[in-house]
């Protein structure tokens, strides 16, 4: 995947957007994503929180409900986006918008087959 190595390889193109979107410095990360393990009371914080996501995102909405609906549906592409959010967590990533990047390409392929 040659889009991970890019990421965790970050430019001074790619430093200056990040730092461009963000009014005072950008929260640091300098380690590892931390996963946490499910916990019950999600499900009742998104449902106070989804109307005004939904409001902020606009028609990406679509996209992500899509790929939320196809990664319920299909068991390889659940346990391939798993598998690579738990790799690219155990890195090292100065920044998380990195990680998020990273995650970019695999994303990409199963909405092309959604």
């Amino acid at each position: 995947m040659a889009r991970l190595n890019q990421a965790e390889q970050w430019g001074p193109e790619e430093e200056r957007r990040l730092r461009g979107a963000w009014v005072v410095e950008p929260p640091r990360l300098d380690g590892p994503v931390l996963l946490a393990d499910y916990d019950p009371a999600w499900p009742a914080y998104f449902e106070r929180e989804a109307a005004r996501i939904r409001s902020l995102l606009g028609g990406q909405v679509g996209r992500n409900l899509r790929f939320r609906d196809h990664l319920r549906a299909d068991a390889p592409d659940r346990e391939l986006y798993e598998r690579t959010k738990r790799e690219l967590a155990a890195r090292d990533w100065t920044y998380i918008p990195q990680y998020a990047d990273a995650k970019s390409e695999v994303v990409e392929d199963i909405l092309r087959r959604s």
